[in-house]
């Protein structure tokens, strides 16, 4: 015989009385318990049957009750419904209060912060001229032999000897590898300026010439 109860959290179930005792879980809740035992005054009715025929000489509506029935079990499914609907709003809610999870957004938030502002140190560097010779605290200047000497700005102009070769030589910096390179570069950039140049008047010539022989063939 079936008959109802209640879970721990107030919802209402239904089971067979010979599980009673039995430990279950809520489908709605989750919540574990006992089924407790039947009332004992619960009887079981038994619903007569009447046919159409009958029915006319006992005044009975079971079509009212049949649809009362059926609006109290809609009202039941609904309340069971809003019950799920709520407790998976305070599952979102629990979820979005999390200490954890906010940590972690905060910690990608300053990990990605971190990340744009050393690239944006990396690309300012890489477009900045670099130092002249004449601007380095350190240059390095060869003996008259090829041995080379780290050699600090405020030394240059003074004579020195190589520790290596005992040469004697005056430090100078047009003599310094960085010097060196730096007029090699804009040697470099001189010859291509020059050769753009020379293409551009190349260019204009070439139009002159063409327009001077269009001017001649039109004569």
């Amino acid at each position: 015989m079936n008959f109802q109860f209640y879970c721990p959290q107030g919802h209402l179930l239904q089971a067979d009385s010979s599980h009673a005792g039995h430990v279950i879980t809520c489908p709605i809740c989750a919540i574990q318990f006992i089924i407790p035992s039947p009332p004992p005054q619960a009887v079981p009715v038994v619903t007569p049957v009447v046919t159409p025929e009958e029915n006319h000489g006992t005044g009975l509506d079971f079509t009212s009750s049949s649809k009362r029935s059926s609006a109290k079990g809609n009202e039941l499914n609904a309340l069971l419904g809003g019950e799920g609907s709520r407790q998976e709003q305070t599952q979102e809610k629990s979820s979005e209060a999390n200490p954890f999870q906010m940590l972690e957004q905060k910690k990608k938030k300053v990990q990605k912060e971190q990340a744009a502002a050393q690239t944006k140190e990396l690309l300012s560097q890489a477009t900045k001229a670099p130092k002249k010779a004449a601007e380095l605290e350190l240059v390095h200047i060869p003996c008259p032999k090829g041995h080379v000497l780290d050699v600090d700005r405020e030394m240059i102009g003074q004579r020195v000897q190589c520790p290596v070769c005992h040469s004697v030589y005056d430090l100078l910096l047009e003599n310094s590898l960085e010097f060196i390179q730096e007029k090699k570069k804009e040697q470099e950039l001189e010859e291509l300026r020059l050769g753009k140049v020379w293409i551009i008047w190349a260019i204009a010539g070439v139009i002159l010439l063409l327009l001077f022989l269009i001017f001649l063939m039109a004569t």
